[in-house]
C-alpha cells in the first residue's frame, strides 16, 4: 500500500471511531469522509460500504485486544486475565454507539481463535495463581464476556463506573472458595 493511501486509511479508522462514538452507527460516510480530511471517493475505494467500514474497524479491535492480552502473558501477579476483562468492559463503554455492529460484524476467525487462545492462556496462568477458581473454563470466560454486552447496553448512563460494578460481581464468582458450580460447563463454542 502506498504511502499517502496507507496515511488515508489510518484517518479514515480514526475518524471512523470518533464519528461513530459520537454519533452512532447511523453516522453517515460523508461526515466520517469530511472529519478524516478526504473525499467520499477515497472512502469509497477503500472500504465500498459502511459494512466493510464497520468489519474493519472490529477487526482492528480485536486484534488491538489480542496484542494487549498478549502483553498480560506471564505477569507474575496472575492477575492478566483480569486486567484483560476490565480493558474489554472499558472498550465497550468507550465504543458503545457502535459496539454491536461492531459484535455482528463477519470477523475473520483468525483474530478470533488468536483472542480466545490468548484468553485460554491468561486462564491457566490465573488458575496456577490461585486467583481463578480451577473450574473456570475458556467457554465460561467467552460466555461472561458476551454477558458483558448486556451490562453495557443496560447501563449506558452511568458508564464505565457501572459496568465495572457488575465486572467486579462477575470476577468474585470466578474466584476460588465460592461455591462449587452446580452443572457442568458448555461445550466449547
Amino acid at each position: 500500500m502506498r504511502q499517502d493511501a496507507a496515511r488515508n486509511r489510518d484517518r479514515i479508522i480514526t475518524a471512523a471511531c470518533e464519528v461513530f462514538a459520537e454519533r452512532g452507527i447511523d453516522a453517515n460516510v460523508e461526515e466520517i469522509a469530511r472529519r478524516a480530511g478526504v473525499g467520499v471517493g477515497t472512502l469509497y475505494r477503500r472500504f465500498p460500504t459502511k459494512e466493510h467500514l464497520i468489519a474493519q474497524l472490529a477487526e482492528d479491535l480485536l486484534r488491538a485486544l489480542v496484542d494487549d492480552a498478549r502483553a498480560e502473558l506471564g505477569a507474575a501477579d496472575g492477575a492478566g486475565l483480569e486486567r484483560t476483562l476490565r480493558r474489554c468492559a472499558a472498550v465497550q463503554v468507550s465504543k458503545r454507539g457502535y459496539m454491536m455492529k461492531i459484535y455482528d460484524a463477519a470477523q475473520p476467525d483468525e483474530p478470533r481463535m488468536a483472542f480466545r487462545a490468548v484468553l485460554a492462556e491468561l486462564l491457566v496462568q490465573a488458575q496456577q495463581a490461585g486467583t481463578i477458581r480451577p473450574d473456570v473454563t475458556i467457554t465460561d470466560i467467552v460466555m461472561l464476556m458476551w454477558s458483558l454486552r448486556g451490562v453495557v447496553d443496560m447501563s449506558a448512563p452511568a458508564g464505565l463506573s457501572a459496568v465495572e460494578r457488575y465486572l467486579d460481581l462477575l470476577l468474585a464468582g470466578l474466584r476460588p472458595g465460592a461455591a462449587p458450580l452446580a452443572h457442568p460447563p458448555v461445550p466449547n463454542l
